[in-house]
């Protein structure tokens, strides 16, 4: 196996990179493409140097079909368009080639971590409980995990106390009214929509000084948290059970004062969902669905929308625009963000029921934000029951007991 060639004198390292390109494209290398790419020292993976390679090419084979009609008709070369299209498409693959890199890269290095953790075993219990039918929504709001904050009333009283182990209490607490409302409620399967705003993330440089955690650290101990508790809930519920993760705004990363949708696949809820996805693999009655921004689901005949709600459309517009969008009737939008629980009847759906825009309250209450904003609303949890033929029958609030680090709420 021959070294490909050096340098040409002036020739800078890109112009050299790509000059080895189109040798190995031609067949003047015998390296294979991993081998080139280490050589070139370009930090890609094989294929994806295989793959820009062709994007190479396509731009070589434009030039020269730009060139070669320049005889026939000059006016052609002095835009020469087609060629920078190429250019532009060249570009656009290397970017999703890098993402596509990117993640696989990731979902192999959580792979590598989960195999070295003790595997989750779930054990399924025996119902003893007359199950009625229907499907029991329990969705999770706003846990902004490793976020510490603590909010004082105007005599100096707590009126929130937040940290990583106030949010663990609380989720023990939502354990136990997820399964009592299973139990009152009759139903017979079990639909948890995780929606957005996981971690407390980093949208503004102020909340350097809100987090116990750093952001990476602040996703994998949520995660495995979320995938302990998602465990243990699985086997006390004694019935199927589907978790859907979706992202929030707070998951999403902004580096450079970027804004909202700068970098809109950045999102430490990706990271989240294939967590559980893989650490969760194969557990009977489970279900994981990695979801990005949005779901949709029929659940008992009725159509259910899961958003974290950043930028949605208020109320009507939004299950009318998305049902036009997607085709599909929405008679229910459940949402989070906004931190606080409520009902909006939008329309009327099949049957004569209401078409709903339920708001969801969040885990971790109020903050200094929210006081900014004169705003404040108890830190808590819904759930909900929908019926075949029915719809919403019946919706359960929770509003969690430790609102302030230990002191109970009277």
């Amino acid at each position: 196996m021959s070294a490909p060639p050096g340098p040409q004198p002036g020739e800078s390292e890109k112009q050299y990179q790509i000059r080895m390109i189109r040798l190995k494209l031609n067949g003047g290398i015998d390296l294979d493409w991993g081998e080139l790419a280490g050589w070139l020292r370009m930090g890609c993976a094989g294929e994806h140097l295989r793959r820009m390679a062709y994007g190479v090419r396509l731009v070589d084979e434009a030039e020269a079909s730009s060139e070669s009609s320049a005889g026939i008709h000059p006016e052609v070369a002095v835009s020469a368009p087609g060629v920078q299209e190429m250019r532009d498409l060249r570009n656009e693959a290397a970017r999703n080639y890098r993402e596509t890199d990117r993640e696989r890269a990731i979902r192999e290095q959580i792979g590598r971590s989960i195999a070295a953790l003790k595997p989750i075993h779930i054990h399924h219990g025996v119902s003893h409980i007359s199950r009625g039918g229907g499907t029991l929504v329990a969705p999770l709001a706003d846990p902004h995990y490793g976020r510490e904050c603590t909010v004082r009333g105007l005599d100096g009283e707590i009126l929130n106390r937040y940290d990583p182990g106030v949010f663990e209490r609380r989720m023990d607490e939502l354990m136990g009214y997820i399964v009592g409302d299973l139990e009152k409620s009759g139903a017979d399967r079990l639909v948890i929509p995780m929606l957005g705003d996981g971690i407390d993330g980093m949208l503004r440089v102020s909340q350097l000084t809100q987090l116990q955690y750093g952001i990476v650290d602040s996703c994998i101990r949520y995660s495995e948290f979320m995938a302990q508790w998602i465990a243990a809930v699985t086997e006390l519920a004694c019935v199927p059970v589907t978790v859907i993760n979706v992202c929030g705004n707070h998951d999403e990363i902004r580096p450079l004062n970027s804004k909202r949708g700068d970098f809109a696949k950045e999102n430490m809820g990706r990271i989240t969902g294939w967590y559980l996805s893989a650490r969760l693999r194969g557990q009977q009655g489970l279900e994981i669905v990695e979801a990005g921004d949005k779901h949709f689901r029929e659940i008992e005949g009725f159509g259910v929308l899961f958003v974290h709600g950043d930028g949605e459309t208020k109320g009507a517009p939004a299950a009318r625009d998305y049902g036009l969008l997607y085709n599909r009737r929405i008679d229910y939008v459940v949402r989070g963000h906004l931190h606080k629980y409520g009902i909006e009847t939008i329309g009327t759906s099949r049957g004569g029921a209401p078409v709903e825009e339920i708001c969801c309250p969040s885990i971790c209450g109020i903050d200094d934000y929210a006081v900014s904003l004169k705003k404040s609303a108890p830190a808590g949890a819904i759930s909900f029951l929908i019926e075949s033929g029915v719809g919403k029958t019946v919706t359960y609030q929770h509003i969690f007991s430790e609102a302030a680090g230990g002191e109970a709420v009277g």
